[in-house]
Parts: C-alpha cells; sequence; structure tokens
C-alpha cells in the first residue's frame, strides 16, 4: 500500500502542479545542454539533483520532496534543455529505469509524459516555473484549435507535436499568467565534516 501511495503521489505531482504532454518538446536544432545547471538545487521541501552526459545532452535529475503523510519522496527524471528565442526550457520525463512495485495490469495503465518547465539561472539562483493549468484550461476554453490536446476526466493532455508545441510556447512564453510562479532554489552547500 505504502508503494501505491507513492506512485499515486508521483502522479499527482505531475498532473496536478503540471501539464502533461505525450510529446517532447525538444528537437535536435533546439536541445542544448548547460554546466550551470549541474549539482544540487534546493527549496522550501525539495532538492533538485541534476547530472548529466553533455555528449548526449541530456540530464538524469533527481527530485527529492519531504512530504507530511508519506515521508521522503525520490522521483527520477530525464531532462533535456531546450532554447526557444533565447528561453530556456526544462523537458522532463520519468526515467526510463524506475521500478514501481505494482502488478504488470496497473503498470499497464501508467502513462509517462513530458512535462515542460521555463529555467533562468538568476542571481546564483535556479528558477523553475512550470505552464500553468488554470491559464491554458481558460485559453483553450476560449479557443480550442490553439493547440492540440485532450481532455480526460479533469485531466488536460497535450498531443502537439514538438515543432507545434515550440510554437505554442514561444506565442505565450511573455503572456503573463501562461507560467505559474517560479520555484526558488539556491545551491545547496554540502558540510564537510
Amino acid at each position: 500500500m505504502k508503494t501505491l501511495n507513492r506512485v499515486l503521489f508521483l502522479s499527482i505531482f505531475c498532473i496536478v502542479g503540471c501539464v502533461p504532454s505525450l510529446h517532447e518538446l525538444y528537437t535536435k536544432e533546439t536541445v542544448v545542454y548547460d554546466t550551470a545547471l549541474l549539482g544540487d538545487w534546493e527549496g522550501e521541501d525539495t532538492v533538485w539533483q541534476f547530472t548529466g552526459d553533455p555528449n548526449d545532452k541530456r540530464y538524469t535529475i533527481v527530485i527529492t520532496e519531504e512530504d507530511q503523510d508519506h515521508g521522503t519522496l525520490e522521483n527520477r527524471f530525464e531532462g533535456r534543455l531546450v532554447e526557444l528565442s533565447d528561453v530556456r526550457y526544462l523537458d522532463l520525463f520519468p526515467h526510463s529505469d524506475v521500478k514501481l512495485n505494482v502488478g504488470s495490469v496497473y503498470a499497464g495503465h501508467l502513462l509517462r509524459a513530458h512535462t515542460f518547465w521555463r529555467v533562468e539561472i538568476r542571481e546564483g539562483k535556479l528558477l523553475i516555473a512550470a505552464i500553468n493549468p488554470d491559464f491554458l484550461d481558460k485559453l483553450i476554453e476560449k479557443d480550442p484549435t490553439i493547440v492540440k490536446h485532450e481532455k480526460t476526466q479533469d485531466t488536460l493532455v497535450l498531443t502537439a507535436s514538438p515543432r507545434e508545441l515550440q510554437g505554442f510556447i514561444r506565442k505565450y512564453n511573455a503572456v503573463e499568467g501562461f507560467f505559474s510562479d517560479p520555484i526558488e532554489l539556491e545551491p545547496k552547500i554540502v558540510i564537510k565534516k
């Protein structure tokens, strides 16, 4: 039961605070790599640990969260840094080697999805903001053809191709409210004993 709670919490983390997408945001010509992201970044109840492979332009990101109900939760993601019109975004995708302690029938019902975060390092802090799902819902309500998507129960899932997603994000990046308020993360200082 404890493992099931962790699976549900991970699913809620990706769906409630983020907008899932079936397709990635990056294409070969838009993916970049920046060593400034490497290391541990900590927020109030969260640590984001970035390790990377510059040859593959890929990051492994371990997000550790302290949750009152579930204790310490550690989630692994693959990440690609995407640059569109001089603005950088992180494409997060659940890591392929995560093994869930659930049956194969249940596991067959879980869908790995991409989420997109605007990222910026400013004054030594990592600022990271997800697309605001409420704002996107209102945009789509006004114009359902604005971006390809599907609505399943109460979850909006983007289905547009990477190039369509890039155009959509370029268009709305500067619109106030399109991205949620950023999470501020500071470099984690390791004290050696």
